[in-house]
């Protein structure tokens, strides 16, 4: 290999960042650190919920905290949304669009909310709570 000129090849690489980047797109569809705010769910479309699957985020860092959050089918046509968030700094907001396609954020369970324009508004002071998408 020593004379093989191996150096002088460059060709078609796969890029170590391309991997990373689509991790962290999909962890950005599911939960973006907007400054002090947490946005969950902001990436998902109808066509994300079509496909039935089930996303789940397990120990993932955050600025505040490490976070678990589990989206899943609950039934025909409703979804689940588990939240919980680890010892950390509090956010100073979470929200959650109150439509994806058809369905609509409604009955959490485990914290306050309110409706804000087109999101859902979760008291950051709560560390777990549940939402339903029906």
């Amino acid at each position: 290999m020593q004379h093989a000129l191996v150096g002088q090849d460059w060709g078609d690489m796969p890029h170590n960042w391309a991997s990373a980047e689509c991790v962290r797109y999909l962890r950005h569809m599911l939960a973006l650190e907007d400054g002090t705010s947490l946005r969950l769910l902001n990436g998902i479309t109808a066509a994300e919920l079509k496909a039935g699957a089930r996303y789940s985020l397990k120990n993932s860092p955050t600025r505040f905290g490490r976070i678990n959050l589990d989206l899943e089918p609950a039934a025909p046509k409703r979804w689940r949304l588990v939240f919980h968030r680890g010892d950390g700094p509090q956010p100073s907001s979470i929200s959650l669009p109150q439509e994806i396609g058809r369905l609509a954020a409604s009955g959490v369970k485990g914290a306050g909310s309110k409706v804000v324009g087109r999101f859902v508004e979760i008291d950051p002071s709560a560390t777990e709570w549940e939402l339903l998408l029906a």
